[in-house]
């Protein structure tokens, strides 16, 4: 869960730290999907770090 329109650099910064440790961790991340904030984010670094 992580804001969407109102993110902030640190809220999206944060989101990709996350993304990242789930990424090592080999875990799954389903998201909500959305093209904004947090939830873009971490879409966006899911695909960067091949996840």
């Amino acid at each position: 869960m992580g804001p969407g329109d109102g993110a902030t650099k640190q809220d999206t910064e944060n989101a990709y730290k996350l993304d990242r440790l789930i990424t090592e961790q080999n875990w799954v991340l389903l998201t909500g999907g959305r093209n904004v904030g947090a939830l873009d984010t971490l879409s966006r670094s899911a695909k960067k770090l091949d996840g």
